[in-house]
């Protein structure tokens, strides 16, 4: 038993190599990347939202909450002009992006979050 604890511990240890991850607090700005939109647009944050209040959204279509969510945001930006959002998927290949966004019927962009999935 004991050998086993060390050796899931020992496992811990590897997986924690490198450097960890940046901490961000409320006030921090959010970190600066560039993206592609389902229609191909470049998109380079936070440059492209100058001057504009931005709603960023990760998620994925697996994520239960993640339609509701999205639709509740989509009626915030009607209600509120310069509102911008970017709906930022978490892995998933275009076509299933493509086909969420449709199935949802928002009005705002979605955009790949790795340059792998942008075909």
């Amino acid at each position: 038993m004991k050998q086993l604890l060390i050796l899931i511990l020992a496992g811990f240890l590897a997986a924690c190599s490198g450097e960890p991850p940046a901490k961000l607090n409320t006030v921090d700005a959010a970190p600066a990347f560039k993206t592609v939109q389902l229609d191909g647009t470049a998109v380079d944050f936070p440059a492209a939202f100058a001057g504009r209040p931005v709603v960023l959204r990760f998620w994925a279509d697996w994520c239960k909450f993640c339609e509701p969510e999205m639709k509740l945001i989509d009626t915030v930006r009607q209600r509120h002009a310069g509102l911008a959002v970017l709906a930022v998927n978490a892995g998933q290949d275009k076509v299933t992006v493509d086909a969420f966004m449709k199935k949802l019927g928002v009005g705002y962009p979605a955009a790949l979050d790795e340059p792998k999935n942008r075909s």
